[in-house]
């Protein structure tokens, strides 16, 4: 048995190498230098792809290309979501864009917020925020 175990387990796989900065091959971690800020409780976050604001109070009958014209002016969108009501066909009244950068991100939420599209004022925040630490969170017990 000890034999079995010895031949599954004889290569290289399992044996990890040091992440030291000096070691072969070890990687540094990508830290973008814009959200290498302290990690505030409700500081923006950012996503797996970038940089995520959430545009809410669309009249329902925004079309996508009206908010990409203006999503646009504040710098490369990468990506929009303009989700529709299944039951009506209209815009539910929201929508997420993404940025390659945050300052790019930041500078659209300024813009955008207050902005008249179709005649409806609309209102920019970010899509993601750190949540607060979890020591600070009090259990509750009744």
């Amino acid at each position: 048995m000890a034999s079995m175990s010895e031949d599954r387990y004889s290569g290289k796989s399992g044996v990890f190498d040091s992440l030291d900065s000096g070691a072969e091959g070890a990687t540094s971690v990508d830290t973008d230098s814009e959200s290498s800020a302290a990690a505030q409780p409700g500081a923006p976050a950012r996503s797996i792809e970038g940089w995520v604001i959430f545009l809410t109070g669309l009249h329902e009958e925004t079309q996508e290309d009206d908010v990409f014209e203006v999503a646009q002016e504040y710098g490369d969108v990468r990506n929009l979501h303009l989700n529709l009501d299944r039951r009506t066909g209209f815009v539910k009244g929201y929508c997420l864009i993404e940025y390659e950068s945050k300052t790019e991100a930041s500078s659209a939420i300024s813009g955008l917020s207050g902005k008249m599209i179709l005649e409806t004022p609309v209102t920019a925040d970010w899509a993601f925020v750190r949540p607060p630490p979890m020591g600070s969170m009090r259990s509750r017990r009744l």
